[in-house]
């Protein structure tokens, strides 16, 4: 998939996506499209973050704009 064609990807529920939290990448699920209820329009998508540890309890999820959302990880 190319950039350009990766960045026109609509996102949907079920979606592997990353997102960047604090200064690491860390893959996410996305579980919700919330649709425009954000400032100004913009698009929420409700997210779980991705553990590396299957057996954590504790799933932290999250709401983010479209913009926080990367369809494949980036090199810090």
């Amino acid at each position: 998939m190319t950039m350009a064609s990766a960045a026109r990807k609509r996102m949907r529920s079920g979606d592997s996506v990353y997102v960047r939290f604090g200064e690491h990448t860390v893959p996410a699920l996305i579980l919700e499209d919330r649709g425009r209820i954000g400032a100004k329009g913009r698009r929420l998508f409700r997210i779980r973050l991705l553990d590396e540890d299957p057996e954590s309890s504790e799933k932290l999820e999250l709401e983010v704009p479209r913009s926080a959302l990367l369809l494949e990880p980036t090199l810090a």
